[in-house]
């Protein structure tokens, strides 16, 4: 995605969230730090009438960005994301069977939520705060 924007004459950032590479402790890292992430990228490059893109969980991040910093931010655009509600977390989007699975692995991972392994036949419909398999 990224090439095909600088091919049309874009200027793009791209910003690796904290926590996210194999080597990192994760024992400090949440939500918090992944939108100071962007949100340095945005005053480092002083970036204003930004578009700010979210995949799946970083739609949450790119909701709060928005949010923080509306003189920086023009759009929002959410790629089959987490949308961002208030009084709700990403928990709310599942089923209750997969609700049952993910509070399991956050138990088991001393409360931090692990990275998800997505395989090819998952099929979610995160738009709508409903999960279909």
């Amino acid at each position: 995605m990224t090439r095909g924007l600088r091919a049309l004459g874009h200027h793009v950032e791209e910003v690796t969230l904290s926590g996210l590479s194999k080597e990192a402790d994760v024992s400090e890292v949440g939500l918090a730090t992944h939108v100071a992430d962007v949100l340095r990228v945005l005053s480092a490059g002083d970036l204003r009438d930004v578009v700010v893109v979210g995949h799946l969980y970083s739609g949450i991040v790119a909701g709060q960005v928005a949010d923080r910093v509306p003189d920086r931010v023009a759009h929002t655009v959410f790629v089959q994301a987490f949308l961002p509600h208030d009084g709700k977390s990403m928990l709310d989007a599942f089923g209750e069977q997969k609700l049952e699975d993910e509070l399991h692995q956050i138990a088991e991972h001393q409360g931090r939520w692990p990275a998800p392994v997505l395989m090819a036949n998952d099929r979610y419909d995160l738009s709508t705060c409903k999960c279909k398999i």
